[in-house]
């Protein structure tokens, strides 16, 4: 195992000790102090080129690979940890994962172990209690397939989540600080941390720790107050972090084990966030040497098998029980500095424990480690082993306890590294040039420095790792020298090398001239250094050395290699390189410096290019790469491929090309520069022409209606687009007047026109090149006013002493409105408002007394027909109106949610509380947190049965009383059974989407923190969003990275893979606010009014003429509803949905004349979404509906005709599994008034709707 592998992975312990669980299964930020490097030493930076890669080395990275997964008593649940998030997919020998539990009515344990044990081993893992989150950090091997197993050993289902914190490398990688196991110290002693506040103490240069030196302290924090709050530890200087390293609470001794980095001034801050006083212990346990820090002799870790090492032991009150780890449980015999272990105690009465090497002359007074009463209490520990090989447990508390431990892993200390090997010599004047290789084993800790001794004479150079090469001097010319090489890490030098061949020194030699040429090339991370090979001098070239600056970063290649590449470098800085010639006479003066490079990765190519062209010019846009490199674009340069012009820009992703040549083709390339260097230019975009401005094209006139004195006309702009219109000119004949609308207009209104002629119209698109071709003849003949259609009357409300009313704006027959009428008997009282108006007020009502409202609208012609409504009553306190668009679905086992829609009428007071009854059993639930004018409020029902089917109703009440009931809700059963837990992404997250295709590839450009962190294998469940307008349900099958952006590969699920049992029901009546998209033209209304009604409906109003001299006007309304009633059980759903659209409101069909003819107009397309509540989730149903209107008419004279309109149409889908049938209904409630006649004639009007309906694609 690597020599580093304990110290890193005691690193991601302590470090995930300091996570909290802030609700189930959400782990917060730990300590900052994680990623925190100190400032070296000039000497450390001396010494930094000299570090060597060791093994088993820790790699700090945050990766969620189980959330809330229920996993049932004595199951296995097997996961994956290699090849998801940052954690490569090879090369992993462990893990280090922070399990966050709690049992469902019990206490119990988990364990996690490598794949490939057969069997969990006997040890104690993380526990969990009853109804209560507990997290632990576990450290254990990866099985050789990457994953491991997690092994619930209690009695009760436990509710689980698994986060990595670290992992590493069963090689060398790179360079990590090691860790020095010390006695164990007490640092803090007693420190008083007052309610709200902080305090500061020193953690270098105490207890054993250097002054400097220092990346992390590894301490035992110990807490008490007599209060409950969070004790959270960091750098001093720097922001508390979002974690906490203890949840303390009354009395009770609380420890946990913490790592944190000194701050600049060498403290540790500690804030209380609690309202009491807390008390403050620490004791170091050891540091992390700073990286690199090649002269301190820190010791690696290598993990082991989980394994008992002592089971059960009893130590009395005051006693002390030594445990000798060595030759148990994987743990080797020799050569350990010490163990990581978990201690497990259960006690009648609360204590600490005191753990400290044996043999340790001066011990700590109290405990560190705090055990809890009855309950099996487990503490990760590293601890340094005594001089025997043993550690002792000293119980401090009242009571005996008994003690289990469990081993994990080792400390491994350094050795003196082995000879180096290799070792070669070429002399020249009195000099020899030696080589050698490295050690294939650095002991455990980095080498320093090797040094070369002469035989005879013992003439010695000494050099600084990483060189392995040195000259040695002053040597006597024609004398035969071998040389051996030593190596020296923190511990001492190793063994001599084996001799090298022998050489001899003679005189008028010349070493090689520097190399010219020299070029750089930058990577991710390193640099590619090429040069021209120099005059060799008296002796052949053997190698070339390159150098970096700033940082010295070298590489050494053999002659005849003209090139080598150099690591280490840090992206973002700018480096230059020299490069030195060394032969048997020696080694050159250092060439002339290249040009300076930025090391990093250049960017990816831009995507998306798009090229418009207009009079001479193109506009090129772009989006920019998905991978920008190590470092933000800096600009971009646009290439046109034909005359390979080029324009570059700097912060913007558009560019301009003047100058063109119109009707000449072009096509474009860009491509993207960071501080590292440029992209390859991107794919070329599609050919755009350039072409001379011309007058735009000819508009369509759609429609025209002859009013009373007066034509409307209405267009279409032409096919070029209404962008290079200016204005519209219409032109009417006879009379050759004319008259113009602005360059968005496309309607217009003639006036002072005479009743009875027919006049034509032509409309003209006219821009700064001039005007277009004027528009085909369309034809129309203003007529007499008729009076207006019958108000569409939407809200009569009694209040106290007044009616309130509320129409739609009407019909006005072809003569504008000039008022409104409303009159209420008994009594006759009335109110008369302007043509313009939609509400009104009846006062000086009896409060009590029935009334009839009629209302009529006037405009020049005459009055129209009466819109009535009876049976009105004032009164002066009034309870609330039902609520409407009630929901039931089953949430958990016996545990419904109702949700509902407060009511458009609220009565005479505010709405107190919200009551759910169920039917049987009269279960209720009440809320008072639901304002008026949310669109949905809550409730969760609990306590029900879940094998028994039940119904919901809601009542609304004031001060002024309780409303009646909402209509119940169809039966469902209280039980829900998830077969696996889905992720569901937040709204801000599925607003990150920027493309879902039909294939199933999800495009997150600047993905969110969660959406890094999906996995292959789970469900994804996908809110609606601009990209996902119906919402999404997948199960992801990859991930890939590139720069912020990931991208999912997906493949379709449905809500039956996620639930394996559950109901819902629900009758919702749709309105403006659930409507997607509907025709042009269309009153889509529905915001909250402030004037007491409710919002105002989607209104569907048209007026046509038809035949030569008929006419039909319409002021209708459209009202949707859904009800569904559906249960899924063992996967399968069954149930019923149904979709019906009521269109109602005043219909006027009238002609002059003798006509036959039959028309169908149609009302447009209307897409409705609505969310629903399945289970846990909202998913949404999006349907739409057709409809039309069918007006027939066979008259031999003048008549007119008015009906008030009343029809539902829809589709109700009985649902089987994968199977729906489907049938239509129909109801047609529509009422004819008397008609006027003149002659014989006969006219009627019909309607159609088709509705169709389709649940969110998956």
């Amino acid at each position: 195992m690597g020599r580093r592998f304990l110290s890193h992975l005691l690193s991601v312990v302590l470090l995930m000790s300091l996570s909290v669980i802030s609700g189930p299964g959400r782990a917060e930020a730990e300590s900052p102090a994680a990623d925190r490097r100190p400032v070296l030493t000039p000497q450390q930076q001396r010494r930094a080129p000299a570090a060597q890669e060791a093994g088993g080395q820790y790699h700090d990275v945050r990766q969620r690979v189980l959330s809330n997964v229920p996993v049932a008593a004595s199951a296995t649940q097997t996961i994956k940890v290699t090849g998801v998030g940052a954690v490569p997919a090879g090369g992993v020998s462990m893990v280090a994962v922070n399990v966050v539990a709690k049992g469902a009515d019990a206490d119990g344990g988990l364990i996690v172990y490598p794949s490939d044990l057969s069997s969990p081993p006997a040890v104690t893992g993380s526990r969990y209690y009853a109804r209560t989150f507990t997290d632990h950090v576990l450290m254990t091997k990866v099985g050789a397939d990457g994953q491991v197993k997690l092994r619930n050993t209690g009695s009760t289902t436990a509710n689980v989540y698994v986060d990595i914190h670290g992992y590493i490398t069963g090689a060398a990688t790179a360079t990590g600080a090691g860790y020095v196991p010390l006695d164990t110290s007490r640092i803090v002693s007693n420190l008083n941390v007052a309610a709200n506040s902080s305090a500061s103490f020193s953690a270098v240069g105490a207890g054993a720790v250097p002054a400097d030196g220092v990346s992390q302290v590894a301490m035992t924090l110990t807490v008490r107050s007599v209060g409950s709050g969070q004790a959270i530890v960091h750098p001093s200087g720097t922001a508390v972090p979002t974690g906490s390293n203890i949840n303390y609470r009354p009395s009770d001794f609380l420890s946990n084990l913490a790592i944190v980095a000194p701050g600049e001034d060498g403290k540790i801050t500690i804030t209380n966030r609690g309202a009491s006083n807390l008390r403050v212990y620490a004791d170091v346990a050891g540091y992390f040497a700073a990286a690199p820090e090649a002269d301190v002799a820190a010791s690696s870790q290598v993990p082991v098998n989980p394994a008992r090492i002592v089971n059960e032991v009893t130590v009395a009150s005051g006693a002390t029980y030594e445990v000798a780890p060595l030759g148990k449980g994987g743990v080797p015999a020799s050569g350990v500095s010490g163990v990581g272990v978990t201690l497990t105690s259960r006690a009648s009465a609360v204590g600490l424990l005191r753990v400290y090497p044996t043999g340790q002359t001066s011990i700590p007074s109290g405990g560190s480690v705090a055990y809890q009463t009855g309950v099996p209490w487990a503490n990760f520990v590293p601890v340094k082993l005594g001089s025997d090989g043993t550690f002792t447990v000293k119980n401090m508390g009242s009571a005996a306890v008994t003690l289990s431990v469990d081993a994990f892993a080792y400390f491994k200390p350094p050795s003196r590294p082995s000879a180096p090997g290799g070792a070669t010599a070429t002399a020249s004047d009195g000099t020899a040039s030696v080589s050698w290789q490295r050690p294939v084993d650095d002991g455990g800790s980095p080498i320093i420095e090797y040094t070369v001794t002469a035989s005879p004479g013992g003439a010695s150079v000494t050099v600084d790792a990483p060189s392995l090469q040195a000259n040695v001097t002053g040597l006597t010319n024609g004398t035969a020298y071998s040389f051996t090489v030593t190596a020296r890490n923190a511990v001492g030098a190793s063994a001599p090398s084996a001799p090298s061949q022998p050489v001899t020194p003679r005189g008028s030699a010349e070493k090689p001239s520097p190399p010219t040429g020299i070029t750089a090339a930058p990577q991710d991370g390193a640099a590619v250094v090429a040069w021209q090979k120099p005059p060799e001098g008296s002796s052949p070239i053997t190698s070339y050395t390159v150098l970096a600056s700033p940082g010295g970063a070298a590489a050494i290649v053999r002659a005849p290699q003209l090139e080598a590449t150099v690591t280490g470098l840090d992206n973002g800085t700018a480096y230059t390189f020299t490069v030195t010639a060394t032969s048997a006479v020696g080694t050159s003066d250092p060439s002339e410096p290249s040009e300076a490079v930025v090391a990093g990765r250049a960017p990816q190519p831009p995507t998306n290019l798009i090229a418009s062209a207009s009079d001479g010019t193109a506009t090129v846009t772009w989006t920019p790469p998905l991978d920008p490199g190590t470092s933000p674009i800096t600009g971009y340069t646009v290439l046109e491929t034909g005359t390979r012009e080029t324009v570059t820009v700097h912060g913007q992703e558009t560019a301009t090309f003047a100058g063109l040549t119109n009707g000449t083709s072009y096509s474009f390339q860009v491509k993207a520069t960071n501080a590292t260097g440029t992209s390859k230019y991107s794919t070329s975009s599609s050919p755009v022409i350039p072409r001379e401005p011309k007058p735009p094209g000819q508009p369509f006139i759609t429609t025209t209606h002859g009013r009373d004195g007066e034509v409307e006309l209405s267009w279409s702009p032409p096919p070029t687009g209404a962008a290079g219109v200016d204005r519209y000119r219409v032109r009417v004949e006879p009379g050759g007047r004319t008259q113009e609308t602005a360059a968005g207009v496309t309607t217009a209104v003639v006036k002072d026109l005479a009743n009875g002629t027919g006049y034509t119209f032509t409309v003209t698109a006219i821009n700064g090149n001039g005007d277009g071709q004027p528009s085909i003849l369309a034809r129309a003949t203003p007529k007499a006013g008729r009076v207006p259609l019958g108000p569409t009357l939407l809200e009569a409300a009694p209040r106290d002493g007044r009616i309130d009313l509320r129409w739609l704006p009407t019909r006005d027959g072809g003569s504008p409105v000039t008022g409104y009428k409303a009159t209420a008997e008994p009594g006759g009282a009335s109110v008369t408002v302007a043509g313009d108006a939609t509400t009104a007020a009846l006062t000086g009502l009896t409060n009590g007394t029935a009334y009839t409202v009629e209302l009529t609208a006037v405009n020049g012609t005459g009055t129209s027909g009466v819109t009535v409504r009876e049976g009105l009553t004032p009164i002066a306190r009034r309870p609330p109106q039902p609520p409407g668009n009630v929901t039931a679905a089953a949430t958990g086992e016996g545990e419904a949610q109702v949700a509902w829609s407060p009511p458009t009428d609220t009565g005479t007071a505010p709405i107190q509380r919200y009551t759910v009854t169920t039917a049987p059993g009269e279960h209720t639930a009440s809320t008072t947190s639901c304002e008026t004018g949310r669109s949905t409020c809550a409730v969760t029902v609990g306590g029900l049965d879940p094998s028994v089917e039940y119904t919901f109703t809601v009542t609304a009440t004031s001060a002024d009383g309780t409303g009646g009931a909402a209509p119940a809700t169809r039966p469902i059963t209280p039980e829900l059974t998830m077969a696996t837990q889905p992720w569901e992404l937040s709204p801000a997250a599925a607003q990150a989407l920027t493309e879902a295709d039909d294939d199933g590839t999800l495009v997150f450009a600047d993905a969110p923190q969660e959406v890094v962190d999906l996995t292959p294998g789970r469900y994804l469940v996908v809110p609606q969003s601009s990209a996902a307008p119906n919402g999404l349900i997948r199960k992801i099958t990859q991930v890939r990275t590139a720069g912020t952006a990931v991208t999912l590969s997906t493949m379709p699920a449905a809500i039956e893979d996620l639930i394996d049992e559950g109901g819902f029901s629900g009758a919702l009546t749709l309105g403006a606010a659930d409507l997607v998209s509907g025709p042009a033209g269309s009153q889509q209304r529905g915001s909250t009014r402030s004037d007491g009604f409710s919002p105002d409906p989607i209104s569907v109003s048209f007026s046509r003429d038809v035949g030569q001299n008929g006419r039909i006007d319409a002021d209708l309304t459209l009202t949707p509803k859904l009800t569904y009633e559906a249960r899924l059980r063992n996967r399968k759903l069954t149930g019923r949905v149904s979709v019906t659209a009521n269109l109602s409101g005043h219909v006027r069909l009238h002609t002059d004349r003798k006509e036959t003819w039959s028309r169908q107009i149609p009302l447009g397309k209307w897409t409705f979404r609505k969310m629903v509540g399945i289970g846990r989730f909202k998913i949404p149903l999006t349907f739409t509906t057709i409809l039309a209107a069918k007006v027939h008419a066979d008259a031999s004279g003048a008549v007119t005709l008015e009906a008030r309109h009343d029809i539902d149409a829809g589709m109700t889908a009985e649902i089987d599994g994968k199977r729906a049938d489907f049938t239509p209904t129909f109801t047609n409630r529509t009422t004819v008034g008397r008609p006027e006649l003149d002659g014989s004639a006969s006219a009627r009007v019909d309607a159609s709707a088709s509705t169709s309906s389709r649940s969110p694609t998956p």
